[in-house]
């Protein structure tokens, strides 16, 4: 009898593992998971897991009291972004290879912006089919990721990313992933775009006109965000509703918050422009992105045979309102419980399918954030707001010193960073290097206070090996990619937040890189571990702990 190739391939994979990790015994391997699952909580940071553990019940009360829990995890890079972030998780290397330096980057010939997961040669992917514009794809990424790892050993595999976002699902996945799916804020439920398919599997069209029908039948009612915190949350250090420096959503910084009102039955436009995008910013996003994901392991069949299979399961609320409440608030304590019991339902669905131990997961977030800077001052921390301008005044002194020193200030944007003209200064006989020093010294001395250190990208693509000495240096140089990065990058002093209301991340402080990291499942050994370590260990690891042979040449270590 003749077996067909995926069968074939299941057969012969554990013996080809075996050998592969160098096991004497080749003829009994244990077998690798049939499923590696990764669950990014955007802006997710340690503290919140810790002081909630006690009311946690469901997924993240299993990494918790189950898992393999690293207390000391962190991003290993200087630009903490949604991008970078996750795609350093999906890698296991830092941004300098893998390319998405950050959400945005300078370009030159436009003189705005490239945003990290646009690709103009493919076209969304709604149920209605390829759209105009709107193009999201791996196109960017320099490095490969889960899926094309996995699929280099198993061509078979099965690989799906879901998120809030386009550029989770897309960079925490891979280049080679089945499916990338993600909330589309114009309403069409989930979207994708033409770099996977031609057309949205059935089963996403099918959740999507369930959405349609629903806002149809009953407006935006059900989407009305009550709280459900526990009458003793307080216990936990959750900030009192509608706290001091909070931004708000839809005009309200306390519960419950109303959906937009919507005609009877609402209009296309009223859906789209109105209900889809509130809902991105309330933990509706995240239970829709979980239901998403429960729909991925049926219908994709995802650990259902021996070949190991890879689900992303990226959640979105806790960034997009954090960014308006802050960590330990209200809304986000919260939102953080929801996620936890969808979670559980999840990982529930996961033992009845697969079975307990024939899966492996790792928790993780694409960055941390700064807490509210009244929040910090209350306990004498010292954090501050700054109006912002310090950016704009700088680059005015900054050009006008260059004008002054080579006779043009060779500026072409200032957004995402500085970028010069450095083809044109090098004709006029003029080094980039010195260009770009010069404009460094120029805006630092005109920033001030307002500016801790600024770095030129020619110190930035460094070797790192030669900058130990300078941590600070070696995390921003982490963060730069030639023909990406700008020329000249800021970092603002620690605590400091250009924003009236609400908070922000992208610093290489520590409250921006420190990151919950923890695995369950098979290979895992329950505790808590205290050494040091960094978000690109997390594929690495994931793998090892999986029973799966890990990949070369990658900057992260499997974290025994």
């Amino acid at each position: 009898m003749v077996l067909p190739l995926r069968l074939l391939a299941t057969a012969l994979l554990p013996l080809v593992l075996a050998a592969q990790q160098g096991d004497p015994a080749a003829t009994a391997p244990e077998e690798p998971a049939r499923l590696l699952v990764l669950v990014v909580v955007d802006q997710l940071i340690p503290a919140e897991l810790e002081r909630l553990e006690p009311w946690l019940t469901g997924g993240l009360h299993r990494f918790a009291a189950e898992g393999e829990v690293w207390r000391a995890g962190a991003h290993g890079h200087g630009v903490t972004e949604t991008g970078p972030g996750h795609a350093t998780l999906g890698t296991g290397v830092h941004p300098r290879r893998h390319g998405i330096v950050a959400n945005e980057w300078p370009n030159a010939e436009t003189r705005g912006t490239t945003y990290c997961a646009a690709d103009a040669s493919v076209r969304i992917l709604t149920s209605a089919g390829p759209g105009e514009g709107g193009g999201r794809s791996p196109a960017h990424l320099a490095a490969p990721g889960f899926a094309d790892h996995l699929k280099a050993l198993v061509p078979a595999a099965r690989c799906v990313g879901v998120s809030g976002k386009d550029r989770a699902a897309i960079f925490a996945t891979g280049r080679s992933a089945d499916w990338a799916l993600w909330w589309d804020p114009q309403g069409s439920g989930f979207a994708s775009s033409t770099h996977y398919g031609g057309e949205l599997p059935r089963w996403v069209r099918e959740w999507n006109a369930a959405w349609s029908e629903r806002l149809a039948r009953e407006g935006a009612t059900g989407l009305r965000w009550e709280s459900e915190l526990p009458a003793d949350i307080a216990r936990a250090g959750t900030t009192p509703d509608a706290d001091e420096g909070e931004s708000g959503l839809r005009g309200r910084t306390e519960f419950p918050y109303e959906p937009p009102p919507l005609s009877a039955p609402p209009t296309t436009r009223e859906i789209e422009s109105l209900a889809a995008g509130y809902v991105f910013f309330t933990p509706f996003v995240d239970a829709f992105t979980v239901e998403m994901a429960e729909r991925a392991v049926a219908e994709m069949e995802l650990g259902a045979d021996a070949d190991p299979d890879f689900l992303l399961v990226s959640l979105s609320a806790c960034d997009s309102a954090g960014h308006l409440f802050g960590p330990g608030s209200a809304e986000v304590t919260d939102l953080l419980l929801r996620a936890d019991r969808a979670l559980g339902e999840l990982f529930r669905l996961l033992d009845e399918r697969i079975g307990a131990g024939r899966w492996a997961a790792a928790l993780s977030a694409d960055h941390g954030v700064l807490e509210l800077p009244e929040r910090l001052l209350a306990r004498g921390i010292p954090a501050r707001r700054t109006a912002g301008t310090a950016h704009g005044l700088a680059l005015r002194a900054m050009r006008e010193s260059l004008a002054a020193r080579f006779g043009a200030d060779f500026y072409v944007s200032g957004l995402a960073g500085v970028r010069l003209a450095t083809e044109q200064a090098e004709a006029a006989g003029i080094a980039p290097a010195d260009l770009r020093r010069a404009a460094a010294d120029a805006y630092a001395a005109s920033a001030g206070a307002e500016v801790a250190r600024v770095f030129t990208l020619d110190e930035l693509l460094a070797a790192p090996a030669e900058l130990a000495a300078d941590p600070l240096l070696v995390l921003m140089s982490r963060s730069a990619f030639a023909g990406r990065s700008p020329d000249i990058a800021a970092v603002p002093p620690w605590g400091v937040l250009a924003l009236a209301r609400g908070t922000s991340h992208g610093t290489p402080w520590e409250y921006d890189r420190r990151v919950p990291i923890a695995f369950l499942g098979r290979g895992t050994t329950k505790g808590e571990r205290f050494e040091p370590c960094f978000t690109v260990d997390v594929l690495p690891t994931l793998f090892h702990r999986a029973g799966l042979p890990v990949p070369d040449g990658l900057d992260g270590r499997v974290l025994e």
